[in-house]
């Protein structure tokens, strides 16, 4: 979406995107729900395997070490579940809440960073033993201690965690 004014035969653009994959996607599509003139440039065909967003899904989590990304994995949330609304799709067509488990070591500051954010931010959450995690997710075996550094380590669960279909969103 463009305009132009009497004396220029150029569009003007308020937004240019550089990159198609799923950030650029998405945000050209918010940008022109709201209006707002935006351009999107991309190098390769749409679907291409050259960027770092392709293949069908990613994984859409809420545990992260800056609070910054969790507002905005909550705002991205609503937004996918909007899209499916828009797109008459059934919910979790898009965005299907499975779940995802994360561990790292008790006294590494990243992952004390990781257990303070989701806990400040609110994400729903629960910290699991190696024990605990794998008596209930018995798919998984979780060593008591990281083979590398030694150090016992701890699991995060993210019921709200999931996986995006993109090719699917992709087409819409």
């Amino acid at each position: 979406m463009s305009s132009t004014s009497p004396a220029q035969t150029q569009p003007i653009y308020d937004v240019i995107l550089l990159g198609s994959g799923i950030c650029g996607l998405s945000a050209a599509e918010y940008l022109s729900r709201h209006s707002i003139p935006t351009l999107l440039i991309e190098q390769f065909p749409f679907f291409h395997s050259q960027g770092s967003s392709h293949g069908d899904s990613r994984i859409f989590r809420l545990a992260y070490p800056e609070g910054f990304y969790v507002d905005l994995t909550k705002a991205s949330s609503i937004e996918w579940e909007n899209l499916e609304k828009r797109a008459s799709l059934p919910s979790g067509s898009l965005l299907q809440r499975s779940g995802c488990l994360q561990f790292g070591g008790v006294t590494s500051p990243q992952w004390q960073s990781v257990k303070k954010v989701v806990k400040d931010c609110g994400v729903p959450h629960e910290i699991l033993t190696p024990e605990e995690a794998n008596k209930r997710f018995q798919q998984f075996r979780f060593p008591a201690k990281d083979s590398l550094e030694g150090e016992e380590i701890e699991i995060v669960f993210e019921p709200s965690s999931g996986t995006l279909m993109l090719i699917r969103s992709f087409r819409l």
